[in-house]
């Protein structure tokens, strides 16, 4: 796995835990909305005992019931739509979820809002934009938070029995009161974000430096290709894949690099190493190189068919046998022991195959031999 496809695996977690959220933001709309309705029901029979309801009944039922009810299915419809709709991107969903809570809060406020403390209401909007971590979406749900708290305390008169603010001096006061706490809430909530991305940017760092320290623990100090501890998980993911995919698994070792050793020393044993190092790093995507020890190597074929996996294998060697028109480099050959990857089989004994088609393979020297089948490719 790549730095980019790991960050990308760490933005898609991220991406799961808003999705969790919207659906989490779209029951506390609902919640409120049957909350208020069932409440107001069980008012009506409240104050209807006590002869407290100052207008009649089929009044105050389309007023304080279906009314309300109405316009609170029209804001589950809207965010249900939002949020089913998967053209629309996430950030999308989240503003209209974001948006359609101040609606729905701007509805019970504006029935009920003879009790001045459900100014407060307007606040839980911003709140739940907070986990989104979007300055934003909070500062757009806020203003949109105020602007439904003025509009609704200074032009809707829904209760024949609330006084207007501006008739009363304490009730002013509160009003502007509650645009202060408002204010100072979403200030806050600025604040709160601000730590949740430096605390996901740190996460995020976090993650980065344990993958780098888990790729070098993967990889071969020398050829820069992945090791035998690396190998060895990636054996035991195919040889317990159950998804159809095939796989096929290579040995490869140069043939006569002892003598490379002895006669031309160590130095250029490295140098040659870190030469088909590079090359077998340049294989497609769907294979993977590793460094066995010493001079052997490991290829594992994702999804290739026999007849193709010969064919990467002969691209390589054809690739290292042109090493004599590259300074300083000594004239190489490789060979190459191939076998089938059949689930269930321990992977001790795919080795052990693969090395016995390797054994056939550099008696001949530059060849590629297949386990069992006993072809030999001469190059």
């Amino acid at each position: 796995m790549s730095v980019d496809s790991n960050i990308q695996a760490i933005r898609e977690e991220y991406r799961k835990i808003n999705e969790k959220w919207l659906h989490l933001h779209f029951k506390i709309i609902v919640g409120l909305a049957s909350f208020s309705v069932v409440m107001e029901i069980i008012m009506f029979y409240i104050l209807s005992s006590m002869e407290q309801i100052s207008v009649s009944v089929s009044v105050y039922v389309l007023k304080y019931i279906l009314i309300p009810v109405t316009l609170n299915v029209l804001c589950i419809i809207s965010g249900f739509t939002a949020l089913r709709l998967r053209r629309l991107s996430v950030s999308s969903r989240q503003y209209v979820l974001s948006l359609t809570f101040v609606v729905n809060c701007f509805i019970v406020f504006s029935i009920h809002n003879i009790f001045t403390s459900l100014y407060l209401i307007f606040a839980i909007p911003i709140l739940l934009t907070l986990i989104y971590a979007s300055y934003r979406l909070t500062s757009v749900t806020a203003a949109f938070s105020l602007g439904a708290e003025i509009i609704s305390e200074c032009f809707i008169s829904w209760d024949p029995d609330k006084i207007s603010i501006f008739h009363d001096e304490l009730l002013l006061a509160n009003f502007i009161l509650s645009l202060y706490v408002l204010l100072c809430f979403y200030l806050v909530s600025l604040i709160i974000i601000r730590f949740l991305r430096e605390k996901n940017t740190v996460s995020i760092n976090k993650e980065l430096e344990r993958f780098h320290l888990q790729q070098k623990l993967l990889r071969d100090h020398m050829t820069g290709l992945y090791n035998r501890s690396a190998l060895q998980t990636a054996l035991c993911t195919a040889l317990s894949d159950t998804s159809g995919s095939i796989y096929i698994f290579a040995m490869a070792d140069l043939d006569d690099f002892k003598a490379v050793n002895d006669t031309m020393g160590h130095v250029m044993g490295d140098k040659c190493l870190k030469f088909i190092g590079a090359i077998l790093d340049q294989c497609p995507p769907d294979v993977t190189a590793f460094r066995y020890g010493g001079d052997e190597f490991s290829l594992l074929f994702k999804d290739h068919t026999m007849e193709a996996a010969i064919n990467v294998c002969s691209k390589i060697q054809d690739r290292l046998t042109s090493a004599k028109n590259v300074a300083d480099i000594p004239p190489l050959t490789v060979s190459f022991g191939l076998t089938h990857c059949i689930p269930g089989t321990a992977s001790t004994q795919l080795i052990k195959n693969a090395d016995a088609a390797l054994y056939k393979a550099k008696n001949q020297k530059n060849a590629v031999c297949v386990y069992e089948d006993i072809s030999v490719s001469n190059h």
